[in-house]
């Protein structure tokens, strides 16, 4: 396993046998790190520190002298030092990648092996795929972006011969929904079945339905609109003679001569 020996982490053994990483600089308060050094929890905790007390470092600048040449570690601390990575990415997108990266690097074999340990030249497709199974084809995708992105930079500075991601594919997301259901009799029916006559529920739906209202005309219509027996069907008055089950519908105690006060969109809130 790779040692990290970061500057001001004080690193030692409790008495209950869990090691405890503790950062001392002088002049500052002691704080202890959460995690193990070179996890990115740890070193986004670290690199805090470090900017707060007065001496700012990369996170990935820690350690780097003492990373073995060619594995996955060595490479992406060179790749977080390079022009690609620091000019070539938004600020958001170099974090983003490089948590990312950073996981994959604390990503361990069957074997218990962290990936980071390993020669970049042995880097197979497999690996990356099972670092990638479990998450959401969005994360995927993301996941597999700085991944990619990666290996490319290892390919340039010869320390790896082809891109293992060139043969992955990530499965595309379905939709997130298949949208509302549209209703027929049998769901129409249901609904009358549960609200009964004189409800505010039951007198939403036979205005949507038995007038042909419009979803913004429908909350503003009250009795004063109601002419039983009517020929008439405009927007000042609702026909009755040939939609008889209406004509009960809406009637409601104390209505009065106002609008019907209830929005069609909170009815079936009200009443259910």
């Amino acid at each position: 396993m790779a040692i990290i020996k970061l500057d001001y982490v004080n690193s030692y053994t409790d008495v209950r046998g869990k090691r405890r990483h503790q950062f001392r600089r002088k002049g500052h308060k002691k704080v202890m790190i959460p995690g193990r050094p070179g996890s990115p929890e740890f070193m986004e905790v670290y690199h805090a520190l470090l900017e707060k007390t007065g001496g700012s470092m990369l996170v990935s600048e820690a350690g780097a002298n003492r990373t073995k040449a060619g594995t996955v570690d060595a490479i992406a601390v060179a790749y977080y030092k390079s022009d690609a990575f620091k000019d070539g990415l938004a600020e958001a997108t170099q974090k983003a990648w490089r948590n990312i990266i950073n996981r994959f690097r604390e990503f361990q074999t069957p074997a218990g092996r962290y990936y980071g340990q390993n020669s970049i030249r042995d880097l197979p497709a497999k690996s990356i795929q099972a670092f990638l199974k479990g998450k959401t084809a969005n994360a995927q995708k993301t996941s597999l972006k700085a991944i990619r992105s990666f290996a490319r930079f290892a390919i340039a500075e010869g320390e790896l011969v082809r891109d293992p991601t060139e043969a992955i594919e990530i499965v595309k997301a379905g939709p997130k929904s298949t949208g509302h259901m549209t209703w027929l009799e049998p769901q129409i029916a249901q609904y009358r079945e549960h609200h009964l006559l004189g409800t505010i529920a039951r007198l939403a739906i036979e205005l949507l339905l038995n007038i042909a209202a419009r979803r913004q005309d429908a909350h503003m219509i009250g009795q004063q609109h109601v002419r039983v027996g009517s020929d008439e069907a405009t927007a000042s008055a609702v026909t009755t003679d040939q939609i008889p089950l209406t004509a009960e519908s809406v009637v409601l105690p104390n209505s009065g001569p106002a609008r019907y006060p209830v929005s069609i969109s909170s009815a079936v809130r009200t009443d259910s």
